[in-house]
């Protein structure tokens, strides 16, 4: 089985060779089933809050402010819940009822659930009249036209798709991650997505030490009938 367009990379049997850029050290407390979202969504969530939105790494400050995670159960959700609690800030996720108190083991400390006609008051009030930083995990322009309401004028907002603000109607500053673009660099070409090889870079230098020197937990392998 090729593993791509790429020579080199590709899988047979219980092997797989891939550049060694793309993996990342499975702790010993997680299974290879639980790991299965490590390497991407943790890495993509490390790009957006400490690459693009500045946040501390772990271990080097805090930024003790309000961080809306809208999409909270999404796998890139749940491990953003956990980048920026242990960045300092005051987590506030969006996502259905059934899995807050999931979200809040993961360090949240206040669930909302998306549904509720009042959401974007009950995160307003939460996070003391808005928050200034955040990350869409659907990035859909319905989603951005909902969630950016909850943000300050000068907000910043992390994004793993292009969005289009003639659709979305905000005024958010899209600081925009695209991780398959970083695997398959080939992309940028077509996608116009800068230095993807220098981000996925920055993400694993992020990322990869992260599981072995703190707590981080991955996403349960039975998530999906939460819903």
């Amino acid at each position: 089985m090729h593993g791509g367009w790429e020579e080199g990379n590709g899988a047979y049997a219980q092997y797989v060779k891939v550049d060694k850029g793309l993996t990342i050290a499975l702790p010993n407390k997680i299974s290879f089933e639980e790991g299965a979202t490590l390497p991407l969504a943790s890495i993509t969530a490390a790009l957006v809050i400490f690459q693009q939105l500045g946040f501390p790494f772990p271990g080097q400050g805090k930024k003790e402010v309000p961080f809306l995670v809208w999409g909270g159960a999404s796998s890139v959700g749940m491990y953003a819940i956990q980048f920026a609690n242990l960045a300092g800030a005051n987590v506030i996720a969006v996502a259905s009822k059934n899995n807050h108190d999931l979200l809040k083991s993961l360090g949240a400390s206040h669930t909302f659930d998306y549904r509720d006609a009042d959401v974007i008051d009950q995160i307003k009030k939460a996070s003391g009249g808005g928050v200034e930083y955040g990350i869409d995990t659907v990035s859909e322009a319905k989603t951005v036209a909902q969630c950016s309401k909850a943000y300050k004028s000068n907000g910043q907002i992390g994004l793993l798709l292009p969005v289009d603000k003639a659709q979305s109607g905000d005024s958010l500053t899209h600081k925009n991650v695209l991780m398959y673009a970083a695997v398959c660099f080939y992309l940028t070409v077509f996608l116009g997505i800068p230095s993807s090889i220098t981000t996925l870079n920055s993400g694993h230098r992020v990322s990869q030490p992260i599981p072995r020197t703190t707590n981080l937990q991955s996403r349960p392998i039975n998530w999906w009938q939460t819903f």
